[in-house]
Parts: C-alpha cells; structure tokens; sequence
C-alpha cells in the first residue's frame, strides 16, 4: 500500500469527506469545526494532512510541532478503511516527515452493546 498526502486548506477539494468523517470519528463533545484546523493554515508549527490510496480519501491527521516533537491531536480513518494497515503507514510517514518525537494519544473506539 503506498499513501500519499496533501495540505488541507479552505480550498480544499474533498474538504467535505474531511468534514463528513470528523463529524462521523469524534463525538460532538471533543469533536473540533473544521474552520478551527484551517485557521492554522499559515502557521508553521501546524499542519493539517488528508491522505489518500491512489484517488482514494483514507483519512486526516491534524499536528502541531516544535523542536522536539510534533503531536497528532486529531487522527481518524474512514469507517470502511479502520483495520486494513492506514492507520499505522498514516503514523510512519507523520514520524518521516516530522523527523522527532511523536506524541499520540489513543482512545478506545466506543462501540455500544
């Protein structure tokens, strides 16, 4: 499997998959509008990422670094894609591209009984 990656930014073409799984991934409590993301696009310290399978949307990560680390504060996987390998080529190529520390925090997936 081989991703790529892109900027997201305001005008951005599949700005709407991007809205449509943080809204699915995060629930509205700790769910962030995308207009907070995107306001940090002309900072150096922040990058938004959508990745891709050929044409394909996989998913988004949102990082914020500094020296010596970058942490990852948003990170979710299409529903259909979650358990095929994406998540951890997403965090191989954040750690390539970043070069330092990485700080991720996980939380269990709530499923309901």
């Amino acid at each position: 499997m081989s991703l790529t990656s892109q900027i997201i930014t305001a005008d951005f073409p599949d700005l709407d998959k991007v809205e449509a799984l943080n809204n699915e991934a995060f629930p509205e409590e700790e769910r962030i509008p995308l207009s907070e993301f995107l306001r940090y696009e002309e900072q150096e310290d922040a990058n938004f990422f959508a990745f891709y399978h050929e044409k394909e949307f996989v998913g988004f990560a949102f990082a914020i670094s500094n020296a010596q680390a970058f942490y990852v504060s948003f990170f979710a996987i299409m529903p259909h894609l979650r358990s095929h390998g994406y998540g951890g080529e997403i965090i191989e190529k954040l750690v390539n591209f970043y070069q330092r520390t990485m700080l991720l925090e996980i939380e269990r997936l709530y499923e309901p009984c």
